[in-house]
């Protein structure tokens, strides 16, 4: 990962955390994929919420 998406994946990161944005948006500020964001956050240990509302919306 070069260190522009380093640096984006860790202000994700942190605003995920703390419950700032969700999965979904994290995904579209990185520019990672969905399934690279759930492996990326996995790596570092970050604990993922996926809520009702996260599914309805990834459902439409």
């Amino acid at each position: 990962m070069d260190c522009e998406h380093d640096s984006e994946l860790k202000a994700a990161a942190k605003l995920y955390k703390e419950g700032k944005i969700t999965i979904r948006e994290a995904s579209d500020i990185t520019g990672i994929p969905l399934r690279g964001i759930l492996h990326e956050f996995g790596k570092v240990g970050i604990c993922i919420r996926y809520g009702e509302d996260e599914l309805k919306e990834d459902i439409e």
